[in-house]
């Protein structure tokens, strides 16, 4: 297993959304307009995206949200997310939504991958669990896990506050989050783990296509996970921030009141919000 050893430029942490965009990959005539956009979506409802990558301050909010007890709140954060398993400014990233206030209203977080001659399928175990030889299970019966190698962005660490699920933002994040990883690195595939009875109209409000099972994790601290996988080459994702771009975050005449459009628009294509905390094992 190898972390992504394609140069790369760090932002500075806690840089804003739009100072963090490098612009080093993928199609600028489609990143640069979605992110301005996005970014007027998100100042109109009074959050400010920052990319952050002090991954002990990520574990430490997750912490405290466990320590809640809310159930459906969060799940732990997988292995892979860890300082200690190797999570660094270089090869991982996560976003933070702040309100006014300074609090954080949700974030997005992952971690890339080079398997220049491997694929999910060879790397799941090692990768789930953050690299660390324990002598774990791992049982892959996905096909697409056979498929997604070279520069693999893995995403997860997705979480909004229950006090702003209502707003239904999952849609623009899952979007910003990998417009922001096309623009750093020379990505691949991307992926996420979820639970396999999460609702499709989920899976599709993140610009997946359909999820495809299974990767089986016996014993593992979360139990007995059988977990599905779902896929995105580079071209699909490319092909869903533009569409995403001429839907969602088209073009208004009012700058203005197309920004408040927009926010109506990002909400009407998420599902309930109350299945936002269950789409994966954060």
């Amino acid at each position: 297993m190898r972390d992504a050893d394609i140069p790369n430029v760090v932002p500075e942490h806690g840089s804003g959304l739009l100072d963090a965009l490098t612009l080093d990959y993928g199609p600028r005539a489609v990143i640069i307009p979605l992110m301005l956009r996005a970014n007027m979506v998100m100042r109109a409802i009074g959050i400010r995206v920052r990319i952050r990558h002090d991954f002990t301050a990520l574990v430490e909010l997750n912490e405290r949200e466990l320590a809640k007890g809310q159930k459906g709140n969060w799940f732990r954060l997988v292995n892979m997310l860890l300082p200690e398993a190797g999570a660094t400014a270089q090869n991982a990233y996560w976003l933070s939504g702040e309100t006014r206030d300074g609090e954080i209203a949700f974030t997005l977080a992952g971690r890339v991958y080079h398997w220049p001659e491997t694929t999910l399928c060879d790397e799941a175990r090692l990768m789930f669990y953050g690299g660390r030889e324990l002598g774990q299970q791992c049982i892959v019966t996905a096909a697409s896990a056979k498929t997604v190698g070279g520069v693999v962005n893995c995403g997860a660490g997705m979480w909004i506050r229950p006090d702003h699920r209502k707003l239904r933002l999952t849609p623009l994040i899952s979007r910003i989050g990998r417009a922001y990883v096309a623009s750093r690195w020379p990505v691949d595939h991307s992926f996420i783990l979820c639970q396999p009875d999460v609702d499709p109209r989920v899976i599709a409000a993140y610009g997946y296509p359909p999820a495809d099972r299974s990767i089986l994790f016996p014993g593992s601290p979360w139990g007995d996970l059988d977990l599905a996988v779902a896929t995105m080459t580079r071209a699909q994702t490319y092909d869903d921030l533009a569409a995403f771009l001429s839907t969602v975050l088209s073009l208004d005449a009012d700058p203005v009141s197309a920004s408040r459009k927009r926010v109506e628009s990002v909400r009407k294509t998420s599902p309930d919000p109350a299945l936002q905390g269950s789409i994966s094992l954060s």
